[in-house]
């Protein structure tokens, strides 16, 4: 700047005219050329306002699609349950002569096979082996069986 654009001016106060500049100032001051908006920092900085709105804009959108994203998911995926349905089984006490072939035999509908009922059978009570001793207590699952009988229909 010009040292003619900034001039500091005293006035003072007279009752009839009011402020006015001092005699030895003059009336008129020049006019001040305004650069302000040929000004490269005036560009520099409008430009770093835009970017930072922008940057802000960016901001919420992506903040948005993450917690659109989070609904998405938590809508759509299917629940985890604590496990499976559990199956539908008759508690049989095994007696003396009982053996895990004949159980298997009572409960399988006919057409159906006594191998895959003697497995299900062996898989819901955790057995290594086909023994049974008398006073075991034996689940048998009803509900993996198609065409199975009903819990308490075979009498035990």
């Amino acid at each position: 700047m010009r040292s003619d654009e900034m001039r500091t001016y005293r006035c003072e106060y007279t009752p009839d005219r009011g402020f006015r500049p001092q005699a030895a100032q003059r009336a008129n001051p020049p006019p001040v050329r305004l650069r302000v908006l040929d000004s490269p920092h005036v560009e520099r900085m409008a430009h770093l306002r835009r970017r930072r709105l922008a940057a802000r804009v960016a901001l919420r959108v992506g903040l948005l699609v993450i917690l659109a994203a989070g609904l998405m998911v938590l809508l759509f995926i299917p629940r985890v349950d604590a496990g499976p349905d559990p199956t539908p089984t008759v508690s049989h006490v095994v007696r003396q002569g009982d053996t895990l072939w004949g159980l298997a035999d009572v409960h399988t509908p006919p057409a159906g096979d006594i191998r895959r009922t003697v497995a299900l059978i062996r898989a819901a009570n955790g057995m290594t082996s086909a023994l049974l001793e008398p006073g075991e207590v034996v689940e048998i699952p009803v509900g993996e069986i198609p065409g199975g009988n009903p819990p308490g229909a075979a009498g035990y």
